[in-house]
């Protein structure tokens, strides 16, 4: 699977021992910490895998631990949502682990750009139109016609932020929004902010966006 092949990938190149799952055979002969990454659900809207740490009886509890809150970093800059669960001992085995959990969110493979810059961090997107027609009565025959008809789109764009992501001030001027698809991209021209919040979450900050659009939505192929 991709996402645990990116998974392995991104924690080897920060320098944490990591493989795809982990034969029990060979975790008895342990001689530092390794990360086991397993698929724990997937289907076509999340991705759920199971990043476990096992840490040999010798080197303590305290650096499966410290292992454990490294690998949760990580997986928060690849976007995933993490929950990092308590340290365990199997006497058995000899090893203590920690079970990091990732959750990430299958329907934003695509990505999110407000003008040139892509938000690396972006978890969920929506928009909804509504339209806002004029109309006026004759005040003779009493038929309605619309004088004035206008199209609003308002879009929300949710992301979660390492805490160290360093937080730029949004311009108050019109911008684009962007959503590329796999088989077109949906344009959201001179959009402006309507309101932002921040939530804290497990590792990172919840970054809610709310915009607004007075027109037509553009889609390209």
């Amino acid at each position: 699977m991709m996402r645990v092949a990116a998974t392995v990938e991104a924690l080897q190149a920060a320098g944490i021992r990591a493989e795809r799952g982990y034969p029990a055979n060979e975790a008895m002969a342990l001689q530092g910490p390794v990360v086991a990454v397993t698929v724990e659900h997937s289907d076509q809207k999340k991705v759920v895998l199971a990043a476990t740490v096992y840490c040999p009886a010798h080197l303590g509890g305290r650096l499966c631990e410290e292992r454990a809150e490294q690998v949760a970093d990580v997986l928060r800059e690849q976007r995933g949502r993490c929950e990092v669960g308590s340290c365990s001992y199997d006497a058995e085995s000899s090893l203590f682990s920690v079970k990091v959990t990732a959750l990430w969110l299958e329907s934003l493979h695509n990505s999110v750009q407000i003008d040139d810059d892509t938000l690396a961090f972006a978890t969920e997107f929506s928009a909804v139109q509504t339209r806002q027609v004029q109309q006026v009565t004759d005040s003779e025959t009493g038929e309605k016609s619309v004088i004035n008809e206008e199209v609003i789109w308002t879009v929300a764009v949710q992301e979660v932020l390492p805490y160290r992501e360093v937080m730029v001030v949004d311009h108050k001027g019109a911008f684009t929004l962007r959503v590329k698809h796999d088989h077109c991209t949906e344009i959201y021209p001179q959009c402006y902010w309507l309101s932002i919040t921040l939530e804290e979450c497990d590792g990172g900050l919840i970054r809610k966006r709310i915009a607004r659009s007075w027109t037509e939505r553009i889609i390209e192929e």
